[in-house]
């Protein structure tokens, strides 16, 4: 995606903002998704530039729980007391091409009306396979309920496209991902696991695409997790879905150990920012005739 503004080099209080956009500043540096024009952006660095005043908007994906207002991201103090608790997280950075001042929206798009993003699947499955010790980064969300032997709900996790310009903040878009785990149980070896996804907020008419990324665990006691193997289907399976969408998964065939899916779903928003979530299923024991979730369960790293 071209973007002409991601050439300028804007001086701000010590800073440029390429050079925030490139890696400059001290922690928390992530890397910004595949196609966008930066490499990576560091938190402290972007809440120094997010507060002074520049010509150049700078638009973030931010992925937050457990907050009741969305809004509230849009003072500066909140967001960076999110991040440093570990509430939120901001999974990408990038110049924006929105030209809306805070608080007014491009195409006067009203809240709850007909006119809301997308939320399209595009594409097929890529499945790549994977084997070895399982990804980081995936947990319960945030954490969760274990509604029966069989049913677990991780909590909705919002998905949150800003704009910073001129010292203030404007939420542009928001969505809400959860992962829906049912284990089939009995003799079964599968799980039913539904993509759960909504819009929270459209203020700037944006539209989006979601995409999914699943692994299946094996949860070994005092040693590291692995990937399933022995019938599972494949794991690092890439592909974009629809709300609502049910996906079965076969985790392994050998009875008498546990196990657990783990997905990230995504929200691709038309500003070219990609927000990420990271959810780790309910432990399952995988039993000859009775499995079912266990009591308690694992709750990632």
């Amino acid at each position: 995606m071209s973007r002409s503004r991601g050439a300028r080099l804007l001086l701000v209080g010590g800073f440029t903002l390429g050079a925030c956009l490139m890696g400059g500043g001290t922690a928390s540096a992530v890397t910004a998704p595949p196609g966008s024009p930066c490499g990576t952006i560091t938190v402290p660095c972007l809440l120094d530039l997010v507060t002074k005043s520049f010509d150049v908007p700078v638009e973030v994906g931010v992925e937050v729980s457990n907050v009741s207002d969305i809004s509230s991201l849009e003072n500066l103090q909140t967001l960076a007391s999110l991040v440093a608790s570990g509430q939120a997280t901001i999974t990408s950075g990038q110049p924006s091409d929105a030209v809306d001042d805070p608080g007014t929206t491009l195409q006067g798009v009203t809240q709850g009306g007909a006119t809301q993003g997308g939320g399209a699947a595009l594409g097929g499955a890529t499945a790549s396979g994977s084997t070895g010790a399982t990804p980081s980064g995936y947990r319960l969300r945030d954490p969760g309920y274990r509604r029966s032997d069989f049913v677990y709900d991780s909590y909705y996790i919002d998905q949150v496209d800003l704009v910073y310009r001129n010292g203030g903040a404007h939420v542009r878009a928001a969505t809400q991902v959860q992962l829906h785990e049912r284990v089939v149980g009995g003799s079964s070896k599968n799980w039913d696991l539904t993509y759960n996804a909504r819009t929270a907020q459209n203020n700037d008419g944006l539209t989006w695409t979601y995409g999914s990324l699943y692994y299946c665990g094996v949860n070994v006691a005092n040693a590291d997790d692995h990937i399933c193997e022995k019938g599972a289907a494949p794991s690092k399976v890439d592909e974009a879905f629809n709300p609502g969408d049910v996906r079965t998964k076969r985790f392994e065939d050998t009875s008498g150990n546990t196990v657990f899916p783990m997905l990230q779903l995504s929200t691709h928003f038309s500003s070219g920012v990609t927000v990420d979530s990271k959810f780790r299923g309910y432990d399952t024991l995988n039993r000859a005739q009775t499995t079912r979730l266990n009591t308690s369960s694992g709750t990632g790293r």
